[in-house]
């Protein structure tokens, strides 16, 4: 699996995990929304520094973005989340 995906699914899953939008997330790291939605989807690299703001701000280690994803029983939800 290429590694800009591997990061992105497993930024998005720790990200709805823990509840953060993609809006709320990026404002706790400093980075704008469509950034994040880029990293998520696997279109752009994040660098280094910018996984540690972003583990940081979700209180987790860094190399939960490396670890292999196990097979999910069902999908992640997509879209906006409605309240």
């Amino acid at each position: 699996m290429d590694i800009k995906i591997l990061v992105g699914i497993n930024l998005r899953r720790m990200r709805l995990e823990r509840g953060f939008a993609q809006e709320d997330l990026a404002y706790e790291a400093g980075i704008a929304p469509s950034f994040l939605s880029q990293i998520e989807t696997g279109k752009r690299a994040p660098t280094v520094t910018t996984l540690d703001v972003l583990a940081k701000a979700m209180k987790m280690p860094i190399v939960e973005f490396f670890a292999s994803p196990a097979a999910p029983k069902k999908g992640l939800p997509r879209g906006r989340r409605t309240r």
